[in-house]
């Protein structure tokens, strides 16, 4: 199967923290306490960046290459205003089917 081993270190932290909340589906943090968690660099402050430059490439990547799925929701302060600053995210977590997996390693 495919594991953490396949994975950049910035990946990696954050998939071994979301693993463990798999059984009950979500994982809920700010993203001061995230940045915090994992050490990630100052520069993630503004969460435009933090989405652009290790989010989305992190979520990616371990969707492509782990045993879990994962969907982020941003929950803004003010949610009927899209620049209203992103307060909390929730992690949606799922295992993959492991048929799919063995097929998607197959494919290597």
């Amino acid at each position: 199967m495919l594991y953490v081993n396949t994975l950049n270190n910035n990946a990696a932290a954050l998939y071994e923290q979301i693993k463990r909340w798999v059984s009950k589906g979500k994982y809920t943090t700010t993203p001061i306490a995230l940045i915090n968690k994992l050490s990630l660099s100052d520069s993630y402050l503004s969460f435009p960046q933090m989405r652009r430059g290790y989010l989305a490439p992190t979520i990616s990547s371990i969707n492509k290459r782990t045993d879990l799925s994962v969907y982020i929701q941003e929950i803004r302060r003010n949610p009927a205003n899209k620049n209203s600053k992103v307060v909390k995210l929730i992690f949606w977590i799922k295992r993959k089917n492991e048929n799919k997996l063995i097929s998607k390693e197959s494919d290597l």
